[in-house]
């Protein structure tokens, strides 16, 4: 339960893996391994972490593009991983929506933006064929894009990068759905423009009372924008709780070199200062994924698996090295 009751998204004991063969053993890449956290209604939730965490592919099987080999994924208490085809049905598709990283690749560069939402539009019985170009230029008008008939015409290439990434939360936003799954939606986009975007989110989650999963190394936008933060290291959640609470009393080893990074100004594409090494995702051991890098470490951190300890209301760690509340 949430403060505003059942959330409408829990992840539950999510693992997805991908086969490598090999020889004379067969090895796997375990990209996501035993993660769960919830959305709560009208909510921005963050996942941060380096390039490799599991971010993107959490993402990606929320919004039903990547198989898991267990774990759930519940929409309003139904686990769409059961209920749903592999190729999530057209009512899903409605509620849970994906944006992209780059806006240039997902945006069909042989038509107008405003062809995508209204195809979007007709397919979900949101608009008629008499309505639709209304409609989409309501659309585009609420994400600041105007004027709106003349934006409907561009082509992607006639966009600057703010305007292309507006325009892939237009398509997003234009069947009104229920959560958005944005992953790294302000990467490529200059400094100034990256707060208007997050601007719109914040004003997506408050007008409308929609919910945003946030995927993002920058610790920074999570800071302004996200309610919940949830840390991935190696494909598992190293810390999970309220926004404020994590990054100014991180718990998690790992999670305070973050901080320590993003004060520095370097954010999560600076080398860390722990032992040399990159995340253990091949066949790993039983231990802490972040064990064989971390300063603290221990022997009961290289060979058991860490318990999940309350450190304050709300606030979840993993770690041997935690203090309970």
């Amino acid at each position: 339960m949430t403060p505003n009751g059942p959330p409408l998204l829990s992840v539950e004991h999510l693992h997805i893996a991908f086969p490598l063969g090999g020889w004379p053993k067969r090895r796997t890449l375990h990209a996501v391994r035993d993660v769960s956290f919830n959305v709560a209604r009208g909510s921005i939730v963050a996942l941060v972490g380096e390039s490799g965490s599991g971010k993107s592919t959490i993402g990606r099987a929320i919004a039903r593009l990547q198989a898991a080999r267990s774990g759930a994924i519940r929409l309003d208490g139904v686990d769409v991983l059961q209920t749903e085809p592999r190729a999530a049905s057209i009512a899903y598709r409605r509620r849970v929506q994906l944006i992209f990283q780059d806006p240039f690749a997902s945006l069909n560069p042989v038509h107008p933006i405003g062809h995508p939402i209204a195809r979007a539009l007709l397919l979900q019985d949101r608009a008629t064929p008499q309505t639709v170009a209304a409609q989409v230029e309501r659309v585009l008008e609420s994400v600041g894009l105007t004027p709106a008939a003349d934006m409907a015409a561009r082509f992607p290439y006639a966009l600057s990068g703010g305007q292309r990434q507006r325009a892939a939360i237009a398509r997003a936003l234009a069947v009104e759905p229920d959560l958005i799954v944005a992953d790294e939606p302000t990467s490529m986009l200059d400094v100034s423009i990256r707060m208007d975007v997050l601007a719109l989110f914040r004003r997506i989650r408050d007008e409308g009372s929609r919910s945003v999963v946030l995927i993002t190394h920058d610790l920074a936008s999570a800071r302004i924008v996200a309610d919940r933060v949830v840390v991935l290291y190696a494909g598992q959640v190293m810390e999970d709780g309220p926004a404020e609470s994590v990054l100014s009393h991180p718990q998690h080893p790992y999670s305070q070199l973050l901080a320590a990074a993003a004060q520095r100004g370097g954010g999560l594409r600076e080398p860390l200062p722990a032992h040399p090494g990159a995340p253990e995702v091949i066949d790993p051991g039983p231990g802490c994924p972040f064990a064989p890098r971390c300063l603290k470490a221990t022997a009961t951190c290289q060979s058991t698996p860490p318990p999940t300890v309350s450190v304050r209301s709300d606030h979840l760690v993993r770690c041997h090295l935690a203090e309970s509340a």
